[in-house]
């Protein structure tokens, strides 16, 4: 399948944050074969369904889930209807809100629907839809400081010994300004051996 040119693929997605108040839930998306993200806050029933809670390190993967969320009935109607699922595109961020096209192969061509971003993330970890960013939403979400959720801050009770575990393989996927964030506050509690770790990753990061 190929991508329009203005159009970048996503495989990968975290947690970043928990706001305790409205219980929203923060999550990036990071592109394909890069470092750049797109950040959203997604209701917390809204996160279970798709699951984000579970390993956020991990790439999309196809979740065993009850047949009992809005994607499986959606999905039903489309094999019913003999429509084939070709791609979700993220294609504009107004205020907090995404806007998503769910992009379809119909008997006689292709066509979209409008489809929300929730069922949309669930499309993709139900099913493994293929999942693209048009390339002006990460310009939007970077003017909107979108992508600054600070994973430390909801975990630093224990952030330390989550950093100490984690593959340098992992640590070199985050963006440089939230490592630049693990290295201030490992040589402010004096973790020394952890800083030159996070130091070895930005380095490889160039």
């Amino acid at each position: 399948m190929t991508a329009e040119n203005n159009e970048v693929k996503i495989d990968k997605y975290r947690l970043t944050s928990i706001n305790p108040t409205t219980h929203a839930v923060g999550i990036k998306l990071q592109e394909e074969n890069g470092n750049r993200t797109i950040s959203m806050m997604l209701p917390i029933e809204n996160v279970l369904t798709i699951e984000l809670l579970v390993d956020p390190f991990c790439k999309m993967r196809i979740l065993d889930l009850p047949p009992v969320f809005p994607c499986d009935f959606l999905k039903t109607v489309l094999d019913a209807l003999g429509t084939d699922i070709i791609k979700i595109v993220i294609y504009n961020l107004e205020g907090e809100k995404y806007s998503a096209l769910l992009n379809l192969l119909f008997d006689d061509g292709t066509g979209t629907i409008d489809i929300d971003i929730y069922d949309a993330l669930s499309l993709v970890a139900r099913f493994g839809t293929p999942l693209y960013v048009r390339e002006k939403v990460f310009g939007l979400c970077d003017e909107k400081k979108h992508a600054r959720i600070n994973w430390y801050d909801l975990y630093e009770a224990y952030a330390f010994d989550v950093l100490n575990r984690m593959p340098p393989e992992t640590m070199t996927s985050y963006p440089v300004d939230e490592l630049n964030i693990f290295m201030e506050k490992s040589v402010g509690k004096e973790e020394y051996a952890l800083a030159a770790k996070i130091r070895r990753a930005l380095e490889e990061k160039g």
